[in-house]
């Protein structure tokens, strides 16, 4: 996904129920997290950026490394495949999971 101008950009104000909480690995370790499964899809940071994408779970995270990350598949990416850090990856909000595939 490419970002846009910041003048582009259109701003929204969201209720505190809208927001996706992500507890740290101190808070929520690996071990008591939903683990996604290959070919699932997930709500994900997108790789330098601070916005959530629709993306599909290629590879479950190794839980010996010290910052643990799946390797996803984003929409709309011409299927890239990038790591993204466990503690960025989050259940399909309800209003998108309806239109998983």
């Amino acid at each position: 996904p490419a970002q846009q101008p910041m003048e582009e950009r259109k701003h929204k104000k969201l209720e505190p129920s809208k927001l996706i909480p992500l507890p740290d690995l101190d808070e929520y370790p690996l071990n008591k997290r939903r683990i996604f499964k290959p070919g699932e899809w997930c709500f994900a940071i997108y790789p330098g950026t601070t916005a959530f994408y629709r993306a599909k779970v290629i590879q479950i995270p190794n839980k010996r490394e010290s910052e643990p990350k799946y390797k996803l598949q984003f929409e709309e990416d011409d299927g890239a495949q990038r790591d993204v850090k466990v503690v960025h990856v989050a259940p399909l909000p309800e209003l998108v999971s309806g239109q998983q595939d």
